[in-house]
Parts: C-alpha cells; structure tokens; sequence
C-alpha cells in the first residue's frame, strides 16, 4: 500500500515537472514513523530508488 501511494505521489510530481518544462536527476524520499506512539514500532528508511 505504502509503495503504491508512492509511485503515484512520484508520477504527480513528474507530470508537474514535464509542464514547467523541469526535470529531476533525483529524488529522495525520508519515511519515519510516528515517534510519539512509543506502543508502535519505530522505524526510520531512507530510499532513493525503488526496491522490490
């Protein structure tokens, strides 16, 4: 689910860029669970390509 809704976030953000005419070499994405929530795991990712 997480992936999902970030290949879209990413494709919105590639149309807006093809219409201002920009471009991106690279794209970074920082993901950190809530650290507040301390009966939650804790986790913090960092990825600037897709892994499957």
């Amino acid at each position: 689910m997480l992936k999902e809704a970030l290949s879209n976030f990413v494709a919105r953000c590639m149309e807006k860029l093809r219409r201002q005419k920009s471009a991106a070499r690279i794209i970074t994405v920082f993901l950190r669970t809530n650290s507040f929530r301390r009966d939650l795991p804790q986790q913090q990712l960092c990825a600037d390509s897709f892994c499957e």
